[in-house]
């Protein structure tokens, strides 16, 4: 039963989930945060991870999450209302409201909102 529900995409709509699945994955996974000619620069894994998990220097915590917010925020932001727009659209292809809704099926929570 579980392997029929779910979101039902097109071709066209699984190539385009697929390309901006990769593109999010890839501007998380490739982006560099470079602090100065005087700084080492961080990968976000695992070197922006390992600063964030061992650092106790307020600073460098606050730039860390400054930058990689910077960094990585705003190309994410343009590709998301696509994303959610396709998912909504494979869910509403299979007989949903929206992706909220395959969601809670596959949580097994139906009324979520008032848990």
């Amino acid at each position: 039963y579980l392997l029929c529900r779910g979101p039902k995409y097109t071709p066209h709509q699984a190539r385009q989930l697929t390309y901006i699945l990769e593109s999010l994955q890839n501007q998380y996974s490739d982006s560099v945060l470079c602090r100065g000619p005087h700084h080492p620069c961080y990968r976000i894994e695992p070197d922006l991870v390992h600063l964030m998990k061992t650092s106790r220097d307020p600073a460098e915590l606050l730039w860390g999450w400054t930058e990689w917010r910077r960094l990585v925020g705003p190309p994410a932001l343009q590709l998301y209302p696509t994303l959610i727009s396709i998912q909504n659209q494979g869910a509403r292809n299979n007989g949903y409201k929206d992706i909220g809704e395959c969601w809670k099926e596959e949580l097994e929570t139906p009324h979520l909102e008032s848990t």
